[in-house]
């Protein structure tokens, strides 16, 4: 059995909340609250799952997923709590478990698509860290 979703993005909040020492909470940030918000935003399927034909799908014993993720402040001027979230990505690329990995990666998302991850949720856009969460299982 694999880790489903949900149990990846509630140890990676841990394992942040671990590492700065801060309050982690998920979803977008309320600004009455100290702390990092992880807001998940887009999830995909590993595309080289999507090619395996439906009778190797059986045989299939690895899943790999994307998820993208923000890590923002929960109050717009908190720099020193969003720089410890990031240290934690920039030093621990790759988090074991029992039935696979996540590994982090930064990216560079267009001004752009942060603006209408903001808009969309009603929250005032503000300094934050897009990466992304590779998670593979144990064959």
């Amino acid at each position: 059995m694999i880790l489903s979703l949900a149990e990846n993005i509630e140890t990676i909040k841990n394992e942040i909340a671990a590492f700065t020492g801060v309050n982690v909470k998920h979803g977008m940030p309320d600004d009455s609250e100290p702390g990092l918000y992880l807001f998940p935003y887009n999830f995909s399927v590993d595309p080289q799952f999507r090619n395996i034909t439906t009778r190797d799908i059986k045989s299939q014993t690895t899943t790999s997923y994307h998820v993208r993720f923000l890590l923002i402040p929960g109050r717009s001027i908190d720099y020193v709590a969003l720089n410890k979230g990031l240290n934690y990505i920039s030093v621990n690329p790759v988090l074991e478990t029992k039935r696979g990995a996540v590994r982090f990666i930064l990216e560079n998302v267009p001004t752009e698509e942060l603006t209408s991850v903001f808009i969309s949720a009603g929250v005032t856009y503000r300094l934050s860290v897009p990466f992304k969460m590779h998670y593979t299982a144990n064959s």
